[in-house]
């Protein structure tokens, strides 16, 4: 289990609703100067964060906990960042390994190397649960699939519900601008594969 949370000035608010989601590691991409922190363990609360836009991420990993640092979220290839939660079934797995003609068992890095290569559609044959953030070109994405959750309100976006939120329409790409204040319209729209549940949307 993981949680992803946006916000510019919540971030104890958030991290205090999202923590129990994972303690095994943590990051923080401050979208104002481009940087990335990463560490092991529960996400640093009181550190003096600056007032740019922020994308943090809590991990429980579900692949085994490797204490590799290129397994903390978000992955990075070239200018593109993904960030994930949720289980990938292995079926799910051996299509994006065979897809990528490639060994490489980190489903995350696997899903950001699939929407890297094959755009939005391919997320339609991907057989598990996710909710992402994606950037590409200092633009931001966020999807889920009809399994898991993902909230937003125009302070924030967090995978555990902040009062004021709303969850995100499940098989829709939305993109996000960074203002004063989160907006947000549809660009995309794909299938979720297989699902046991359904998580209604709210927007």
């Amino acid at each position: 289990m993981c949680s992803i949370m946006v916000t510019r000035n919540k971030i104890k608010e958030l991290v205090e609703i999202n923590q129990f989601r994972g303690n095994f590691s943590w990051s923080v991409y401050d979208m104002g100067t481009n940087k990335v922190q990463k560490g092991f363990g529960t996400f640093p609360i009181n550190n003096n964060f600056s007032d740019n836009w922020k994308i943090m991420h809590v991990q429980a990993p579900t692949g085994g906990l490797k204490q590799e640092e290129n397994r903390i979220h978000p992955t990075e290839i070239d200018s593109t960042k993904l960030w994930h939660n949720g289980i990938i079934t292995p079926r799910g797995v051996r299509y994006m390994q065979q897809k990528l003609n490639t060994n490489e068992d980190f489903d995350t890095l696997l899903l950001h190397k699939m929407i890297n290569k094959y755009g939005f559609d391919c997320l339609s044959d991907i057989e598990g649960g996710f909710a992402c953030l994606y950037l590409k070109d200092n633009n931001v994405y966020i999807f889920r699939t009809q399994h898991l959750k993902l909230h937003i309100n125009e302070e924030c976006i967090t995978s555990e519900r902040a009062p004021g939120t709303k969850i995100i329409n499940a098989d829709t790409i939305y993109q996000i601008e960074f203002n004063e204040k989160l907006t947000w319209k549809e660009v995309s729209y794909f299938k979720t594969k297989r699902y046991n549940y359904i998580i209604k949307g709210e927007l």
